[in-house]
């Protein structure tokens, strides 16, 4: 699941609105109607204010675990 599916489903599963997770997270509903739709990518900073709003880590409910396949372009990472 993707970061920004993963803030909607959060929120909706607290019926917070947008404009709630906005003030919450000092921010504005556009914007976070544009990270939950995957048009603007969240700062480090934004995510943290967002979990903080939602009442949940950072690290636990709203980064994504990372994939053990390995990535092609990275050469530290090269395929098998």
């Amino acid at each position: 699941m993707e970061i920004h599916e993963q803030i909607r489903r959060v929120r909706k599963e607290q019926k917070m609105t947008q404009a709630t997770l906005a003030d919450e997270a000092d921010t504005k509903a556009a914007v976070i109607w544009q990270i939950e739709n995957g048009v603007m990518h969240p700062s480090r900073p934004m995510l943290h204010r967002i979990a903080e709003a939602l009442g949940h880590r950072y690290q636990e409910t709203l980064v994504p675990k990372e994939s053990t396949e390995p990535d092609p372009s990275n050469p530290k990472h090269p395929r098998p």
